[in-house]
């Protein structure tokens, strides 16, 4: 039943309507600004080093830069990766953020993934939904009608919280004054928890004990380790065989379908083959031959995907042709974000990955048979 469903979105991925995608507004440059007066009425897309939105989003918004700053209200979904993020304007749906200092001014209504270094919730906000950070520092003063989850060095919780609470805090883990926790809290850290005396918890508090050594790689160190792997095997398949990557991948976006559902056979019907040759007459050395091969093209999908991402990015968004080192970089960043968000994100990269796959052995096969 999981591979139907996995076949049938990576299906949708490949033949949903253009129109789907109609009407998106594309900005690049240095500095990136939208005026009160101005509506996006679209989906918009913004990378650069400083973005300044004033003027209201109707649609998604997704931005990419170093100073990241929401000063008017985004109608549905806002997902930023930047350094410095502030948002002063009402989100009307969910919030997703890689960032490393992320301020949060105004309500949410869905809701708020963090990724980085910090995240501070002022009182002015209002978290409608759910709480997911993993990072270095929370401090959350705004209300939220959902749970609190995920992992941070510090922790500080000083407002009402109508759900259950659910975190990993390495060092100090605080529950101010105004503090009105009706859910459960359940906290994983070697340190006990810093209650003061007019905090109200009306569910169990329940402390994980661990051991310092316990504690696992951050999110924001492995997200960081993932990017610098993918990075390090992008680049050095690019920089060996450039010419071979450059018509693999130029093949695979040509022709979209023709590859996923050659990739769809490969990564299916391979390993069964492989299975008829062990048990066959040409016997199991034939069936390792042809399991390593297997094998050999999984990895080099598997690395030429971000590649293939990057590639994608640049003709659909800068509508630009040839494959630099600047493709390979945003491919892979824009990889280990899509990793971030594991049901969405998955089934993309997933679908990426079949592409890939699929013209990876249609290219091999034209050069076995000249």
């Amino acid at each position: 039943m999981n591979r139907i469903f996995v076949c049938l979105a990576f299906c949708a991925l490949i033949f949903i309507p253009v129109s789907a995608f109609a009407g998106p507004i594309l900005r690049t440059g240095e500095t990136i600004s939208v005026d009160a007066a101005q509506s996006l009425k679209g989906d918009f897309y913004g990378f650069g080093s400083t973005v300044s939105i004033s003027g209201q989003g109707d649609n998604d918004v997704y931005i990419a830069g170093g100073t990241v700053t929401i000063n008017a209200p985004i109608l549905e979904d806002l997902t930023v990766v930047g350094g410095v993020v502030q948002i002063h304007g009402d989100i009307g749906d969910d919030v997703r953020i890689v960032g490393g200092e992320v301020v949060l001014a105004s309500p949410v209504k869905g809701d708020v993934v963090v990724f980085g270094g910090t995240l501070t919730i002022l009182s002015t906000a209002q978290v409608e939904g759910d709480v997911l950070f993993m990072g270095q520092t929370l401090v959350i003063e705004g209300s939220v009608m959902g749970g609190i989850h995920g992992v941070a060095e510090t922790a500080r919780l000083n407002t009402e919280v109508e759900g259950d609470v659910s975190l990993r805090v390495e060092n100090l883990f605080t529950v101010g004054d105004k503090a009105n926790l009706q859910g459960n809290v359940t906290y994983e850290s070697a340190h006990e928890v810093v209650r003061a005396q007019n905090a109200v918890v009306a569910g169990e508090m329940k402390q994980v004990q661990v051991r310092e050594r316990e504690y696992s790689m951050p999110t924001a160190q492995f997200a960081l380790f993932e990017l610098s792997i993918l990075l390090f095997v992008a680049l050095t398949l690019y920089v060996i065989g450039r010419r071979h990557v450059v018509r693999v991948v130029e093949y695979s976006f040509a022709r979209l379908g023709m590859s996923g559902l050659m990739g769809l056979g490969i990564l299916f019907a391979f390993p069964f083959i492989a299975t008829l040759l062990f048990v066959s007459v040409l016997g199991i050395f034939a069936g390792i031959i042809f399991l390593f091969g297997y094998m050999l093209m999984i990895l080099m999908a598997l690395a030429l995907m971000p590649i293939f991402v990057g590639y994608a990015l640049q003709k659909v968004a800068l509508r630009r042709e040839g494959i630099t080192l600047y493709t390979v970089i945003g491919g892979v960043a824009l990889c280990v974000l899509l990793s971030l968000f594991s049901v969405a994100g998955g089934l993309i990269l997933f679908a990426c990955f079949v592409i890939t796959l699929g013209a990876l052995g249609t290219t091999a096969y034209h050069v076995l048979h000249g």
